[in-house]
């Protein structure tokens, strides 16, 4: 079995704006867009970086900003704002810098683009002229030698010799003779101007012939000389040489700069390739270049890989280091997320099957069988896996993979070949999305922290007995010394994702457990390690927490279970206190909570004596999914941790047996609310249809991918679905405009799947922090949605809670079941829109998509129902006209800038893609692109016959 690949979507990256058909393939953060577009037009100049693993979308991201500066300046330029310096137009000129260059290298390089950039760009504004003249100026001065020598004299002399006397006698002695001739003619001369009857026709030219007679004679008879002469010669010696040098040349691109500020002309040199300069001579290039990155003259994005970010990581703390000061902002471009891969995947090059390798079905992906539509799936999730999310590799993955039958091209479907890969995929994108809400995890750290779970992976292999959590962190740093690790803050959280991570693959079949150990050998050898911690410690309740604050979990609420108490001799800061700390406070949390929530689990207990038999009705029911914890923990171990008499022995046997047979704490606590999620959700929806956990095996249908747990609820106005994702964090959260934009894209593309209005609910509990900044973390997200997407506000939310708050999911959960209702998914009008201001601007518009209603056997169609009084209802849709190419995949609708979207995309339902329910005052222009914008259809509303009354458009467009 075979699937088709739809081959001419298969690009390479970067980003091409000319390449609007295969605008889809790229996804970009609008949020960082928009910021760097407006630090590019609105402040002055400074220097970016632009970081990012290779291949990630560095220079697709810099040409989007590009692109949009144009559209944002050519808006400002129709309505142009005032009060405020702006910039006409900007300039990017690219450079690359591949390996050290010195200051003369640097700033030829930087003239030769610059030049080059200002000649392709043709500038033909006032003034332009003479910066282009400038420019040409200093690149000459710059790159030619200029040697000239002039030497120049001038002597000229002139004589005439004429015979006076002999022309003198010659006119005396001819006088006899001329008289009589020319009496006759000049009496007749005024005669001849005037035209008569009776002079002969010749008489004129008789006239003629005699003067030119007498004329020789009088020529005959005079002597006559000239003589002229001219001598030119070089006398004087000129020499002309360049002096030019960095110091001149630098003066010079200085005053070439200022001049188009003046112009209004803001330049933008883009520095690429810097992640391939050799570390050793990094430092040398930038000491080059900073002079002139920080001048204030222009904007210099240095565009770099991970390696440069973590040097600037790494010293940004220090005093006078270069990279500390050098930049203004630095923008991450972060890896393409899992969901985009497969739209990708799933909506442009997916094109049909070949089940004999003889005949091909064209087909959606989700119109697939289930089995087979799995088997897709699982192909795509190996190739995201291979490629570690770098989009220009995954494409290069395809094409290794591809095979060709003439001009079709085909990926091998080999049942079973991706099934482990799929389920590292999944596993990882769990951790990966924890990574995403985790606040103490910077941007760029997250991009580092995710290859290396990459790397993590790949040692995995099925059934080895082998592998340790201690044996993959070993691996993953092995590249640095221990204590040269580049985010070394960050280890703690690499840990506990490579527990997390081992969890999940022992869980899923990837790997054995190792032969434990027992726990009395165990405490012997721990004891041996941590013995100078052993030895400050009176109690366990004596260890007090590096910090001055205590986390809620620790203090022991209404008698429930023994917590510990921070009073006490304070124990000295050393990294192992902190791991017993952190163990401490994990493991007293995850027991207060399994006997707070065993009501829950079907259990009634109210003593920490009964932690061993809450334990085992946990792990029996498979709601904690961990080795048999009674083989690692005993009622005696547990006793000596808690209560006033704690002893040392107790945390270190605990410590030793979760440590010993590779257990999270926080998989537990991660497992343990997940649980209690899935009960809540039970309880407020219990009258729901089809509440149910999702099963991440079957990947036949979009949410799988997205969600934790799906419902759908009847309500007045229809049905509405629900999907939930779950989250645990074990630290504080944030919530970004990248994680924002990811859950509106996902609601906006269920939505479309579905055809109508859903909504996403992302349910996290964070254990780090102040318990009450859930609520202010949940406003902020509330907001975010607002501002990237209007529509969805309310229908995509957050409830962010605090682990020792989590009874207050309930009462979310039942607001959100009262106040759910469905909605439309179709644009709007935007408010303040009324009667013919939509026709009036429309006829910019028209021709843009080809101004035919029916093109290669698609047709655009429109039905206009009148609803009320100048109100009336659109009904759009695009069919085929030939049975032998059907319609498939996705349809966009663009519309005027009066609906909010604008840009509408539907997918084709049984060979029609349609959009209903657009609500205008009047008519308009519509197009529509579809068979992967490779067919684009325009329909004027206003031409169509038997328009409704009131409908048709009163002011006339311009041809």
């Amino acid at each position: 079995m075979r699937l088709l690949i739809r081959h001419t979507n298969l690009v390479d990256f970067p980003y091409d704006s000319g390449q609007t058909r295969l605008q889809n393939l790229f996804s970009f953060d609008d949020e960082k867009v928009n910021s760097f577009v407006s630090e590019i037009l609105y402040t002055s100049p400074s220097c970016y970086l632009v970081s990012g693993y290779r291949g990630a979308g560095k220079t697709s991201f810099i040409r989007r900003v590009c692109e949009k500066c144009g559209e944002v300046n050519a808006k400002r330029r129709k309505a142009p704002e005032t009060g405020e310096e702006e910039y006409k137009r900007v300039l990017f000129v690219y450079s690359s810098f591949s390996r050290f260059e010195n200051k003369t290298v640097f700033l030829r390089k930087i003239i030769r683009d610059l030049g080059e950039t200002v000649e392709k760009e043709y500038l033909e504004a006032p003034g332009d002229g003479q910066l282009r003249r400038d420019l040409r100026k200093l690149y000459n001065a710059t790159f030619n030698e200029v040697k000239r020598e002039q030497a120049s004299s001038l002597e000229s002399s002139w004589s005439m010799e004429v015979g006076a006397k002999t022309l003198l006698k010659g006119i005396l002695s001819m006088l006899p003779l001329l008289t009589p001739l020319l009496t006759p003619y000049l009496g007749e001369l005024a005669s001849t101007v005037i035209p008569s009857s009776t002079r002969g026709e010749h008489v004129l030219l008789k006239w003629l012939i005699n003067l030119g007679g007498t004329i020789w004679g009088v020529l005959n008879t005079v002597t006559f000389s000239m003589k002229y002469a001219i001598k030119r010669g070089r006398s004087s010696i000129v020499k002309e040489t360049s002096l030019s040098d960095d110091d001149i040349t630098e003066y010079d691109l200085e005053r070439t700069l200022d001049k188009f500020r003046k112009q209004q002309v803001k330049l933008v040199f883009v520095l690429d390739e810097l992640d391939k300069v050799e570390d050793d001579e990094l430092t040398m290039l930038l000491k080059e270049m900073k002079p002139w990155l920080v001048r204030g003259k222009a904007d210099f994005i240095l565009v770099a890989g991970q390696k440069l970010t973590m040097q600037y990581y790494q010293v940004k703390e220090r005093d006078d280091e270069i990279l500390a000061s050098l930049f203004s902002k630095v923008y991450h471009i972060d890896f393409l997320q899992e969901e985009k891969f497969i739209r990708i995947f799933r909506d442009l090059l997916f094109q049909g099957i070949s089940r004999d390798d003889k005949t091909t079905e064209e087909m959606l992906m989700n119109e697939l069988p289930k089995q087979e539509a799995a088997m897709a799936y699982e192909l795509c999730n190996s190739l995201i896996y291979r490629s570690k999310r770098i989009p220009r590799t995954f494409m290069n993955m395809l094409r290794q993979d591809l095979l060709w039958d003439s001009n079709k091209a085909y990926l091998p479907l080999l049942p079973g070949s991706y099934h482990h890969e799929q389920i590292k995929m999944r596993i990882l994108k769990g951790l990966f999305d924890s990574l995403a809400f985790n606040a103490d995890i910077a941007e760029t750290v997250r991009g580092h922290l995710i290859m290396q779970l990459f790397r993590a992976a790949s040692r995995v292999h099925e059934g080895d007995t082998h592998i340790t959590v201690d044996g993959l962190m070993s691996y993953v740093i092995t590249p640095w010394k221990a204590e040269d690790y580049p985010y070394a803050d960050t280890l703690p959280v690499l840990r506990e994702c490579l527990d997390l991570f081992y969890q999940d693959a022992l869980r899923e079949g990837l790997i054995q457990q190792p032969k434990q150990v027992s726990v009395e050998n165990g405490v012997a050898s721990q004891r041996k390690e941590l013995k100078n911690v052993e030895e400050s410690l009176t109690a366990v309740n004596g260890l007090e927490a590096p910090s001055e604050e205590m986390d809620e979990a620790m203090v022991s609420e209404e008698g429930e279970g023994e917590g510990v108490s921070p009073a006490g001799k304070k124990a000295p800061v050393t990294a192992d206190t902190h791991v017993l700390w952190e163990f401490s406070e994990d493991f007293l949390a995850f027991v207060n909570l399994l006997i707070k929530l065993s009501p829950v689990g079907g259990i009634h207990v109210n003593s920490s004596s009964a932690v061993i038999t809450v334990l085992e009705h946990y792990t029996s029911r498979h709601i904690l999914d961990v080795p048999d914890m009674t083989k690692i923990l005993s009622n005696q171990s547990l006793s000596t941790f808690q209560g006033q008499a704690a002893r040392p022995e107790g945390l270190f046997a605990v410590y030793d047996g979760f440590v010993k047979n590779n257990i999270s704490i926080s998989y537990l606590l991660q497992q343990l609310f997940d649980y209690y999620v899935g009960r809540q959700l039970s309880h407020v929806f219990q009258n729901a249809i089809n509440l149910s956990r999702i099963n991440k095996n079957d990947f036949a249908r979009f949410e799988r991918e997205v969600a934790s747990y799906m419902a759908y609820v009847n309500t007045a106005e229809g049905k509405v679905g629900l999907l939930f994702n779950y989250k645990f964090i074990n630290g504080k959260v944030a919530i970004t405009p990248e994680e924002v934009s990811r859950a509106v894209g996902i609601l906006d593309d269920y939505n479309q799947e579905t055809g109508i209005g859903n909504y996403y609910v992302n349910i996290i509990f964070y254990k780090s922090g102040n318990p009450s900044n859930g609520q202010k973390l949940s406003l902020t997200a509330h907001q975010l949605v607002q501002n990237i997407n209007e529509r969805l506000d309310g229908k995509v939310r957050y409830f962010i809670i605090h682990m020792s708050f989590y009874e207050g999911l309930t009462q979310q959960l039942t607001a959100l079941r009262q106040s759910i209702a469905s909605y439309p998914i179709s644009p709007i009008m935007k408010p303040g829109v009324t009667k013919g201001s939509i026709s009036v601007p429309d006829h910019n518009r028209k021709g843009k998509w080809g101004g035919k209603t029916e093109v290669k056997g698609r047709r655009l169609r429109a039905s206009i129902i009148k609803e009320e009084k100048d109100l009336f209802n659109i009904q759009l849709s695009v069919v085929s006209t030939k049975e032998t190419n059907p319609l498939t995949g996705k349809v966009t609708f663009y519309l005027p800038e009066s609906f909010t979207p604008s840009k509408f995309t539907v997918n084709v339902r049984d060979g029609v893609a349609e959009l209903s329910d657009l609500y205008s005052y009047d008519p308009f222009i519509v197009g529509a692109t579809c068979d992967n914008n490779l067919t684009s259809l325009e329909l004027d509303l206003n031409n169509l016959a038997n328009l409704p009354e009131g409908f048709k458009a009163k002011v006339a467009r311009k041809k």
